[in-house]
């Protein structure tokens, strides 16, 4: 039989060789994994004898990889591992037998002799006793490490299918930027489909402005200076539109630490970033409002008070919150306010209304109101918000205005009107009894002639009637017309006519006929004379107000201004008086004379708009104002435009200042904040680095010992023990003397393991966090006496090296405090893993922690020791967050860890990786 031998230690390759060559042909040996595939590929050995820890590539990677190459080929593990988690590690891998190295010289021969024949070996030293108290033999280690199989193929299966229906999105990224996986949700977001992304790179769909950053720190991750960074940045979707993402970035590597790829979380939070916007905005607005903003609670006591609330109502903030409400209600209407506040508590809609409200001198004015409900969390109403602008000028006006227009209305009622019809080639026209009741004057016969029509005409209107009745219109294009004359009836009466009509042309456009209507508007002309005369105390009415007044026609024409108005303008009213309103105010700003040209169109159309501007003094002197404009309706049409504007310049200077020192104070709160964060990430940069070192100073004199005082002792045993029975048959005296020492050569072998498993467990490496811990239970039991019951899932899986080395040293930590300082007599580890998170508790039946009551039953926080505050801070590394809890009658320690891309490995790439360390 051909065997090759598989060791990194030549002592032990020695040994081995003494061994097999005494009954079998040893045709090769290796110094690691690659080099047996290599060996194996040469010399075609029956049976491999192999080590399971070596470096570059252990024993368990390359089982597989041998029988690929040769199928028919035996493997026996001889290893220094005494768990039954790693035979079934081996086993799964496809060895067929396994000796420990202290039972080399009793169990090697017939083991090999086993594997050759294909029969399965396992090493006597594996007869323990389960929990159930059963035996564990090889059969019962391949139908475990089937079961294993089969729960990593469900949990692959789980992995990708939670990959693809994440609620995020999640890529794997080429170190070059190429995209070589997707999700749904990540094309989705995108807009893109997952084969058109794998011809992209990041790069591409990034938005530029924010490209240099995230090139920044994915280059970091490849030269190993950060493990992940979490940026905000714009992709550009497949339709040119950008969406905002918070993006993760982690990276995969390979067994020598080189990045193989990115792995990309996406969460869109385009929409979160529209409404922070929005928010702002609606803050800055309602910071600048001219309007007094007031919210109460449900008993009327005033909450909050904006500054328009004291210019308007003249109390100040601190005179007005916590007041009741009433302050500014008139007695008169205080009931009204509290139905108003019953209605609103019980859920009912309020519609906003005019009402009266007093200041703080006395004076009684006019407001429009506003109401909306202020809700809690829970949706629940818990008080209201007031919005109040001052209407008293405008009320003024309205008032006025409808006074006209009811005095307008009754002319119109009483006015007479008569239809027309001219022929302008013929100079002459229809005449009928209407026409002769408007006149006062009887032609002869049906039609008048030109020469008589002049008769009726004013003298002084007679040459501007018959201009505009004569050439005019061959160069009027609209075919509309409308003038004003004056008549002389045959009374003496002199009357207004209005005169509307239409023009009718033939193929050529001239004029053929006038048709339309002669209106006596005399006593319209009166009522505006009145009107007129009434200007006075309209004019009082508009002097009275603080604010700007302006009326204007549809078109923007100025009727009438304001003093406040003319003196913010430095014009006489004579001056503005039938010019376009942005005119005197607005024409060195051409942009703000096309906002408000547009304004006005909107405004014609029956919208009401307001906003702020700014507007220039006869000086040219640049003002702020805030504008409000608003229709005057009749008969559904839009009669006249209010225009209404407050000078706020110093206001917004004042606000411009404020915001000012707040951005100044702020961006320093942000430099002291980066230089705290900077500072706790180097301490906790310096604390990872020192539990790093650590967890490295231990793994290194764990591999001291168990690679050269280890496997010396293994080949003094493989040496001594075949002396010993040719001493026994020589000198019984000396061979009894040999026996002892072998005896204690073993317990030493021993104890140097458990010396090594306890600073840095190989089972982490090889097994995973399941097996390490298990092993670890079984021996803290057995030394202290503390029984200690293990919850975890056999299929529980591979994780992180980080995570799982933190795991097992909490746990360790947890276990060695409770032997201290518990005094109890159990305990419970509870390890459960989902998809999110992985979660460790510890609890034991032990006295507590010092400071509690006797009998107090009621778990409490404890203050934290150097050995609570080295897990937080090992915790914390891995972002995950820890719970101590203690009473009198035990304690409960709870650490919780997410699951994140990175966290989780196959067994083989962590293997492999911690092997390249070694």
């Amino acid at each position: 039989m051909r065997v090759l031998i598989v060791d990194d230690h030549e002592i032990v390759r020695r040994g081995v060789r003494s061994l097999v060559s005494l009954e079998h042909d040893v045709c090769g040996e290796a110094v690691d994994g690659q080099d047996a595939i290599e060996k194996a590929r040469e010399l075609q050995p029956d049976v491999i004898v192999m080590d399971i820890s070596m470096p570059k590539m252990n024993g368990l990677q390359a089982i597989p990889l041998i029988h690929d190459i040769l199928p028919k080929c035996e493997i026996l593990i001889l290893s220094q591992h005494e768990s039954p988690q790693i035979v079934q590690q081996a086993f799964k891998a496809g060895a067929r037998g396994y000796v420990v190295k202290s039972s080399i010289a009793r169990d090697l021969l017939t083991a090999l002799e086993s594997v050759a024949q294909r029969k399965s070996f396992v090493d006597p030293a594996f007869e323990v006793v389960s929990d159930k108290g059963g035996h564990v033999d090889a059969q019962e280690v391949l139908q475990r490490s089937q079961a294993l199989e089969r729960a990593l193929r469900e949990s692959e299966e789980l992995y990708r299918n939670t990959f693809e229906l994440a609620g995020v999105g999640v890529a794997h990224v080429n170190p070059d930027g190429r995209w070589i996986r997707a999700n749904r949700k990540l094309c989705e977001i995108l807009g893109y489909t997952e084969a058109e992304l794998m011809g992209l790179t990041f790069q591409q769909i990034t938005h530029p402005d924010d490209l240099s950053n995230d090139l920044v720190q994915a280059e970091k991750i490849r030269n190993g200076e950060v493990d992940r960074y979490v940026m905000q940045k714009r992709y550009i979707r497949k339709d040119g539109s950008p969406v905002w993402i918070n993006l993760t970035v982690s990276a995969s590597r390979d067994g020598s630490g080189k990045l193989r790829h990115y792995i990309s979380v996406v969460q869109d939070i385009t929409e979160r970033r529209t409404l922070d916007g929005l928010k702002g905005r609606l803050a800055a607005i309602v910071q600048s409002s001219d309007d007094a903003i007031i919210s109460k609670d449900l008993k009327g006591i005033i909450t909050s008070w904006n500054a328009a609330a004291a210019r308007i109502f003249e109390f100040t903030e601190e005179e007005a919150v916590g007041k009741p409400g009433t302050i500014i209600i008139p007695q008169d209407l205080i009931a009204e306010e509290k139905q108003l506040l019953q209605r609103l508590g019980s859920g009912e809609r309020i519609e906003p209304y005019e009402t009266e409200r007093c200041t703080k001198s006395g004076r009684r004015m006019s407001v429009s109101l506003s109401l909306s409900p202020v809700l809690d969390s829970n949706g629940q109403i818990i008080g209201v918000s007031k919005i109040a602008r001052d209407i008293t000028a405008r009320k003024r006006v309205e008032e006025a205005l409808l006074d006209g227009q009811e005095q307008l209305a009754l002319a119109l009622e009483s006015s007479k009107t008569a239809m027309f019809d001219w022929d302008v080639t013929r100079r002459r026209g229809k005449w009928d009894e209407q026409m002769s009741a408007i006149y006062g004057f009887n032609p002869e016969g049906e039609y008048i002639s030109e020469k008589e029509w002049q008769t009726v005409v004013h003298p002084d209107d007679r040459s501007r009637f018959l201009k505009e009745t004569g050439s005019w219109l061959d160069e009027l294009r609209n075919d509309r017309f409308s003038f004003e004359f004056r008549t002389v009836r045959s009374d003496g009466d002199n009357r207004w006519i209005l005169s509307h009509g239409s023009i009718h042309r033939d193929e050529n456009g001239k004029a053929l006929r006038l048709i339309g209507t002669h209106t006596d508007i005399t006593d319209r002309k009166k009522i505006v004379q009145a009107l007129q005369k009434s200007e006075s105390s309209l004019r009082a009415a508009f002097g009275q107000a603080y604010s700007f007044l302006l009326l204007l026609n549809p078109d923007g024409t100025i009727i009438e201004a304001n003093r406040a108005a003319l003196e913010a303008a430095g014009s006489t009213r004579e001056e503005v008086i039938g010019r376009k309103v942005w005119e005197p105010w607005w024409s060195p700003l051409p942009d703000e004379v096309e906002i408000l040209k547009q304004a006005i169109t909107r405004v014609a159309a029956g919208e009401s708009i307001r906003g702020e501007c700014y507007f220039c003094l006869a000086d040219g002197t640049r003002r702020f104002g805030d504008r409000t404009l608003s229709p005057v309706m009749e008969n559904g049409k839009v009669r006249m435009i209010v225009a209404t504007g407050l000078d706020i310049t110093e206001q917004k200077e004042l606000r411009d200042e404020l915001e000012g020192r707040v951005e100044e104070r702020t961006r320093e709160l942000a430099e002291k904040n980066r230089a705290l964060s900077a500072q706790a990430e180097v301490v906790r940069d310096i604390s990872a680095k020192l539990m790093h070192s650590q967890d490295q100073e231990r793994r290194r004199i764990a591999r001291e010992l168990h690679d050269s005082a280890g496997q010396l002792i293994t080949a003094v045993q493989m040496v001594l023990a075949p002396m010993e029975k040719d001493v026994q048959q020589l000198k019984p005296e000396f061979g009894e003397g040999i026996k002892q020492s072998l005896e204690m050569i073993d317990q030493l072998s021993k104890e140097l393991r458990t010396v090594s498993y306890l600073l840095h467990p190989p089972l982490l490496d090889e097994a995973g966090l399941p097996a390490a811990i298990s092993w670890y239970v079984e021996g803290f039991s057995e030394r202290s006496e503390i029984n200690v019951e293990l919850e975890i899932s056999p299929d529980f899986g591979r994780l992180s090296y980080e995570l799982e080395m933190t795991v097992f040293r909490i746990i360790q930590e947890c276990l060695t405090n409770i032997h201290r300082h518990a005094n109890g007599h159990g305990a419970r580890i509870r390890i459960t893993r989902s998809s999110r998170e992985v979660r460790v508790e510890v609890q034991d039946d032990g006295k507590g922690f010092k400071g509690l009551k006797a009998g107090d039953e009621s778990t409490a926080p404890v203050r934290e020791g150097v050995g609570i505050r080295g897990m937080r801070e090992r915790i914390n590394q891995l972002d995950g967050s820890l719970e101590v809890r203690s009473s009198d009658s035990g304690t409960i320690v709870t650490a919780t860890f997410p699951l994140k891309p990175g966290n989780e490995e196959t067994s083989r790439d962590l293997v492999s990786s911690q092997n390249a360390a070694k």
